[in-house]
């Protein structure tokens, strides 16, 4: 039986979440393994465009269930429809963003816990997850009315701090975003179990 490692990415937006995820894939695909970089909210869920569109105008902060209620079916798009032949065909899904970030972003945005909570529960659970925190990735602008509310960004912070999630993974890897990305991505390298 084929074995394929997931493992997730998470962290407050701007923490180098898609940075690091693609320069692990080059590393693995340079060291001969078979990898996907898997992007959340997913590019090919019927979704895609209207998460990023809600983003952009507001309308997620002001519809908060709704909208994670559209996060949660790309999710489940991707879980049921991709996924299992991604399994088949790789050694290692990276995944930018997955559940956790639903959970800290629904929460911090007023969704009630015990929806959180049964969305989480349907969903897939990486092999391991890297939590990025620490130090930001200057933007010039910020991309989306999550990016620009720094209240929500604490109230995410303080989510991912808190710890109380953890139980739900297997491995959970904190690592501190250095002021040099070479200094993270040799952290996530040195911690990456394959």
């Amino acid at each position: 039986m084929k074995i394929c490692i997931c493992v997730a990415l998470e962290g407050n937006d701007s923490a180098g979440k898609t940075t690091h995820a693609k320069r692990l894939l080059k590393y693995l695909e340079e060291a001969g393994f078979r990898a996907c970089y898997i992007k959340s909210p997913d590019l090919e869920s019927v979704f895609y465009k209207d998460i990023y569109r809600t983003l952009e105008s507001g309308w997620a902060m002001e519809h908060p269930m709704l909208f994670q209620g559209m996060q949660f079916i790309n999710k489940l798009h991707f879980q049921y429809g991709r996924l299992p032949a991604l399994r088949q065909e790789m050694d290692v899904i990276i995944m930018d963003r997955w559940d956790l970030s639903m959970q800290a972003y629904g929460l911090a945005t007023g969704v009630p816990a015990s929806v959180i909570r049964i969305m989480s529960k349907m969903l897939v659970k990486p092999d391991q997850v890297f939590l990025l925190s620490g130090n930001k990735t200057p933007r010039e602008t910020p991309r989306d009315i999550y990016e620009k509310n720094d209240s929500l960004q604490k109230t995410v912070a303080a989510f991912y701090n808190s710890r109380t999630w953890r139980n739900q993974y297997t491995e959970v890897t904190d690592i501190h975003v250095e002021d040099d990305p070479d200094d993270t991505f040799k952290a996530i390298i040195r911690e990456f179990r394959f």
